[in-house]
């Protein structure tokens, strides 16, 4: 697996827009989505490209996990 495709794959989910793939495409552009650009860069940096696609699916599985993890952590916090 390609890194474009794992971000194609996220992107694909994201939204109908393509954020996630735009924010590749065009890093320094900004799209109004900084949840779309994160998704982008945490893939984009923690992506092995000598890593099996099985081993980058569990990556990518793992950082979205702790990133899910965080925002609610965050949500806890307001949440009255």
């Amino acid at each position: 697996m390609t890194l474009i495709e794992l971000l194609q794959k996220a992107s694909d989910v994201y939204d109908t827009d393509g954020m996630v793939m735009q924010y590749f495409e065009e890093p320094d552009e900004h799209h109004g989505d900084t949840l779309a650009l994160f998704v982008m860069r945490e893939l984009s940096e923690t992506f092995d490209k000598d890593a099996s696609e099985e081993d980058q699916l569990a990556e990518a599985t793992r950082v979205m996990s702790n990133a899910r993890d965080e925002i609610e952590r965050v949500i806890a916090a307001f949440e009255v």
